[in-house]
């Protein structure tokens, strides 16, 4: 008998008759809670010299996963929602507010506080410096 005629199955084409076969890898994805993590994106555009005509250049985004009471997620998102709301008109996309920009703008707003951070301790500290 000739095996020239013969077809082989498909999931064997390329492969040497003593070529081990590459063991089967399967990933299973873990859901997480959105309560669990939050991933952000912050970003904060750098100034640049307005008077040579170059524009502002945006920094780099990058993720960050916080942890964060489900009170104070739910806030976020209804707070993004009603600031999304309050436009009569469409807003473009790279205008829209999200959760992830509200937190940006907390960042702006510590960073911009007049506190000696060298001085704060705790969170209760921070608080009390902020009132």
């Amino acid at each position: 008998m000739s095996r020239m005629g013969k077809m082989g199955k498909l999931s064997d084409f390329g492969q040497s008759p003593s070529a081990p076969v590459p063991p089967v890898v399967e990933t299973i994805a873990t859901p997480v809670a959105v309560t669990e993590a939050v991933s952000t994106q912050i970003a904060v555009e750098l100034p640049m010299d307005t008077q040579s005509g170059e524009s502002q250049q945006t920094e780099i985004m990058v993720n960050v996963n916080i942890k964060m009471s489900q009170s104070q997620q739910e806030w976020l998102a209804a707070t993004a929602k009603t600031v999304r709301r309050n436009n009569s008109l469409p807003v473009p996309a790279k205008e829209r507010v999200y959760p992830q920009h509200l937190i940006s703008l907390a960042v702006e707003l510590l960073q911009s506080a007049n506190v000696d951070w060298e001085e704060v301790k705790t969170i209760a500290d921070l608080r009390e410096r902020l009132k």
